[in-house]
């Protein structure tokens, strides 16, 4: 790595580079001192605590009251913010549980002193949601101090449903209440919200006098120096030559004699001192094994008790420790630290001294470093201004990660090892492709939102994520790539220097960064932090002729599509391998950058590195083509910047007129929702007849995957159909069952061939043929709107859909058709109630394919979803149940073509599953008009079912339904009200659906 003082030298001698940094801004803060007594009693599986606070009035305010946190209860009480907020983004097939802390209860609290007085009259305090507020009895006046004494309970006994703490492994992380920041803007006070986390908490920087009392077995490791008591650490060191067995045995000695030393002894204490520090973390258990290494500063490993951490052997782990820290020191230069403590744990807390992680894998400990120095070190408002920690802690475990194992991140080799043979034909993608892919994704999904915002106030989780852990990551990559490598380093280090022990906000990083570079970068700040700009830069046809003097000239036209700005690299390449690079500022409209070069450059690359998130690098770039076959998920971990994926499968299958039919379907796609396009081929033995589909999908707007544009034309199973439609989609968020729909379209189909559309249903007097498709060519106009709305464990969803035979067809008609559907989700018990109902009119009868039918869909529906299989392929197609009609479940296979209809359906049963399965009842019931004029026939059936995975994850408002091609369900109409002939009421009948539901 290169000496961090020599690069400071360096960086002061840049061109442009400001020869001297204005001082950090002299501030008040406020002065907290914290003396905490505590015992574990691991019987009762509690902690018992008391808390002196000592709290001096620094600011120019009086303050009339004071603020405590007390985070660890934010999951318990069902009003609780966190927990409202949770709720919030539940539905019926969306269920998000944190689990909670163990509670925090304060049991007493009384003032010792404020300023010169120490006696005072009882008072009370409000302690609601995660929050204490302390009216003061008497006005903390600036330059005064108080102190109150606190007696606290944290119970253990039903926090955990893990068991972890029942393991014996005690994590002490918001184990105690924590002063709120007091600063020029007045308390922050907030509320633990859903999606924060431990380093989100923004509390004072505070001393801390911590004894704790634990069983006399169990060895403790805490944030703070050690002043007096001993840990146990030197007893719980082991041979590091012991392996597998020999190593059990050890520790199992160990452990057993330090057991019979403490029900002798009883428990011990253990004094920590620490300052500058926002929290006090520990962790205690009779299973840790201790690794000391004689490092700068000294590093201690502790194991739950194996010698091995995820594979890694404790050397391995000092390794990595070694190389991240060194790694880190390059950006914010040496951090003096007495010693590092680092605990195998199931929380993920960090502060100096200390920490407590699940994973040691080189991300995961980059990351600890990064969050060691903001926020840990470099205080941050984690409501407000959380993506400024997280986003570099993303940043620096994606860089030192590349820094080890080059441009892929990660260890191929290791990442192949594990893989079986189907798990080998997906490409292992680059973290940073990854990560640029899926951010690409969210910003064109229609919910981009900027990335300067309060924790609780994105629009669901998914968009929280994207924002502050994508996005912000890629801010600061894209800011390293604006202002230089070298420059950007100085910004970290001057960044962490400046606000050392004090608390910072976006405003200070902005200072610093334009201080540091000498730049204006408010655009840049503007632009990616509080708007959703879009970059989108296209190159042109490039020129390339020789010059008077010989030289190859090179004009490469560039032009800004999107409303974002970016610097532009553009790359000469020459016939050599050498490269030639040319940076174009990217303000204006449009430009030309020239090259002058002795050799006609071979090809010429435009943002060659993908490094400003360059909406659109199709139009900048030539894109090579990829096939790859169509695997599960192949679509979204396989969408590569540079190609256009083709993806293939087989088809095969058997009817009685095509006989065997075997085929081959193409899907591609630009990064996998762009300029989709389908080509499918199919060949019949028996009938010799060659059919086809073909269709062409794309974004009405790149900004919003889900409104888009489709034309598609098939010849299949004979009939033909020709279709256009445009779609539009709306939700309040990603993760979301609130969303609307609309459709719009228009149809033109035939029927080329009969044989397939004639089917046989069987009753009493023998087999009965029934044409399902009329030889009609029908030329439709369709409109389908659809909304859905969700909360708090109740669901409503409606869907209206018009069609229309137009003049020009063979029929001329209007079909109307509506459903209605509510659930309700109980502790217990859920139910769903749906209301279905369908009308016709105009000059025509309904054709046959159009015509409602009562089971479910009809037969136009099943061709167009590709779900109707001609002439018994299978014999089990007949127990199909496709979505649709009145889904009078009963009646699967019976032919009752209706001119009108209505119906209703119902389930019940447990709320909950066995395994991904759910048992219900269901029973449905309907009226249904053959004729428009004719008299109406009442049908019901009822029985039981079971469902597997439960129709999938719906997003963007249940428009995407993640899994929801897996769902599957089973029924069993056992009692009918009119059986078929020659059939009983009740009997045993079984029916599936299977897929996605029309």
């Amino acid at each position: 790595m290169r000496n961090t003082l020599s690069l400071c030298a360096l960086l002061i001698l840049l061109p442009g580079f400001p020869r001297q940094l204005p001082a950090a801004q002299s501030a008040w803060q406020q002065s907290v001192r914290y003396r905490i007594e505590a015992t574990l009693d691991t019987t009762a599986q509690q902690l018992q605590g008391h808390l002196t606070l000592f709290y001096k009035n620094n600011s120019p305010d009086t303050l009339a009251q004071l603020y405590l946190l007390v985070p660890a209860n934010a999951f318990h009480d069902a009003e609780n913010t966190a927990m409202r907020e949770m709720r919030r983004f539940s539905s019926k097939n969306i269920r998000i549980i944190r689990t909670p802390e163990p509670k925090v209860t304060i049991r007493a609290l009384q003032f010792l002193s404020i300023g010169t007085r120490e006696s005072f009259p009882l008072q009370a305090f409000d302690f609601s949601d995660t929050i204490l507020q302390l009216p003061l009895p008497y006005p903390l006046v600036p330059g005064d101090s108080l102190s109150i004494g606190i007696s606290f309970i944290q119970d253990f006994a039903s926090a955990d449903s893990s068991g972890k703490h029942r393991r014996q492994t005690y994590e002490f992380v918001n184990w105690f209440p924590r002063m709120a920041v007091y600063d020029s803007a007045g308390w922050h006070a907030e509320p633990f919200h859903f999606m924060m986390e431990e380093t989100d908490v923004f509390s004072e920087f505070a001393t801390f006098d911590v004894a704790v009392t634990v069983p006399g077995n169990y060895v403790t490791v805490a944030a703070g120096e050690l002043v007096a008591g001993d840990p146990a650490w030197d007893r719980v060191s082991p041979d590091t030559s012991l392996q597998k067995e020999a190593f059990t045995a050890w520790h199992d000695s160990v452990k057993n004699v330090l057991r019979l030393q403490a029900e002798k002894e009883g428990p011990h204490e253990l004094r920590f001192r620490a300052a500058n520090m926002h929290n006090f973390v520990w962790s205690t258990s009779p299973n840790f094994v201790h690794y000391g290494f004689d490092t700068n500063p000294p590093l201690h490993l502790f194991l739950r008790g194996k010698s091995r951490w995820f594979g890694k052997s404790p050397l391995e782990v000092k390794n990595q420790v070694d190389s991240v820290r060194t790694f880190m020191q390059a950006y914010y230069g040496p951090h003096a630290l007495p010693q590092l403590n680092i605990v195998q744990s199931h929380s993920e807390a960090v502060q100096p001294g200390l920490f407590m992680l699940a994973s040691a894998e080189d991300f995961s400990l980059a990351a600890a470093f990064s969050v060691l120095r903001v926020p840990a070190t470099v205080s941050i408002d984690g409501v407000k201004e959380s993506w400024i920690p997280k986003g570099l802690a993303i940043y620096f475990g994606k860089a030192y990660s590349e820094f080890k194992y080059g441009k892929l991140g990660y260890d191929a080799a290791d990442a192949n090892k594990d893989r079986d043979w189907l798990e080998r034909q997906y490409p292992l993608p680059a973290l940073d492709e990854l990560l640029r892919n899926f951010t690409r994704l969210y910003i064109n999904s229609g919910q981009n939102e900027p990335i300067a915002n309060s924790i609780h106030n994105y629009k669901d989780p998914l968009g929280t994520a994207f924002n502050l852990y994508l996005k912000s990551e890629l801010f600061f990559e894209m800011l390293q790539y604006v202002v230089g490598d070298s420059v950007f380093k100085h910004i970290l280090r001057e960044f962490a220097r400046r606000f050392r022990f004090t608390h910072a906000s976006e405003a200070d990083l902005y200072a610093v960064c334009e201080a540091v570079s000498g730049q204006d970068l408010r655009w840049f700040f503007d632009q990616w932090l509080r708007g959703t700009a879009t970059v989108d830069y296209k190159s042109g046809k490039i020129k390339q002729y020789r010059g008077p003097d010989s030289t190859w000239v090179t004009e490469v036209p560039i032009q800004r599509k999107g409303d974002g700005v970016m610097p532009v690299e553009v790359v000469a390449e020459m016939p050599d391998g050498s490269r030639a690079t040319k940076r174009w500022d990217g303000h204006g409209k449009s430009a030309v950058v020239k090259f002058s070069t002795p050799e006609k450059p071979r090809r010429v690359i435009v943002d060659p590195n993908d490094r400003i998130m360059d909406m659109n690098p199709a139009n900048n770039r030539k894109l090579r083509l990829e096939y790859r076959p169509d695997l599960p998920l192949m679509r979204l971990i396989n969408i590569p910047a540079d190609a256009y994926v083709v993806l293939w499968k087989p088809s095969l299958g058997y009817n009685d007129v095509d006989g065997l039919r075997i085929g081959i379907k193409n899907r591609g796609a630009y990064q996998a929702f762009f300029n989709n396009l389908d080509f499918n081929l199919f060949f019949g033995f028996k009938s010799q007849a060659l059919d086809g589909e073909i269709g062409y999908s794309h974004p009405l707007r790149r900004s919003n995957m889900l409104n888009r544009y489709r034309i598609f034309a098939k010849k299949l199973e004979g009939r033909y159909d020709i279709d256009a439609r445009l779609s539009f989609a709306g939700s309040r968020g990603i993760m979301t069952a609130t969303g609307r729909s609309l459709e719009l379209g228009l149809n033109y189909s035939g029927l080329l061939n009969s044989e397939y559309t004639f089917l046989k249903f069987a009753n009493d007097t023998g087999s009965v043929e029934i044409q399902e498709w009329e030889d009609k060519s029908i030329l439709l106009a369709y409109a389908e709107g659809k909304a859905q709305v969700s909360s708090a464990g109740k669901e409503f969803s409606g869907r209206l859909r018009a069609e229309a035979g137009l003049p020009g067809g063979d029929a001329q008609f209007v079909k109307l058709m509506a459903r209605l559907q509510g659930s309700f989700k109980l502790p217990v018990l859920q139910f769903l109630i749906r209301l279905n109902g369908g009308t016709a009119f105009g000059p025509d009868p309904l054709p046959a394919q159009d015509k409602f039918r009562v089971e479910g869909a009809n037969p136009r529906q099943r061709y167009q979803h590709g779900v109707l299989k001609s002439k018994e392929e299978f014999i089990s197609f007949r127990h199909r149940l496709v979505d649709g009609g009145g889904f009078m479940r009963g009646y699967v296979g019976q032919p009752l073509p209706a001119e009108q209809f209505a119906s209703a359906n119902m389930e019940f049963g447990p709320s909950g599953n066995v395994l991904g399965i759910r048992l219900f009842g269901f029973f449905d019931t309907g009226r249904v008009w053959q004729e428009r004029q004719g008299s109406a026939k009442t049908v019901s059936d009822a029985g039981i079912a079971l469902s597997l995975f439960g129709g999938g994850v719906p997003l963007f408002g249940g428009n995407v339904a993640l899994l929801q091609n897996l769902a599957f369900r089973l029924y069993f109409p056992i009692w009918l009200s009119d059986p078929p002939p020659g059939s009983k009421k009740t009997k045993f009948r079984w029916y599936f659906t299977l897929g996605k539901s029309l």
